[in-house]
């Protein structure tokens, strides 16, 4: 079976796991503990490089030469 990142997302987003990247770096975040969330961690390990280009950017951007601060 092959990995579909899309669907991958669209999965987590219905059981309330928010992927997203900051950066480099992958991040989720769920509404509750998960007590075996070690296979998801292993699949996002295992498919970061599919998963980062599908996801929304929410690292913080600072304009250190903006000319209104």
């Amino acid at each position: 079976m092959r990995f579909d990142p899309t669907e991958f997302i669209q999965v987590c987003q219905r059981v309330n796991i928010t992927l997203r990247r900051e950066g480099p770096f992958l991040c989720w975040d769920g509404g509750r503990y998960w007590r075996g969330n070690a296979p998801l961690i292993a699949v996002l390990r295992r498919h970061k490089d599919d998963l980062m280009p599908l996801l929304p950017d929410t690292s913080p951007q600072v304009d250190l030469f903006d000319p209104y601060d």
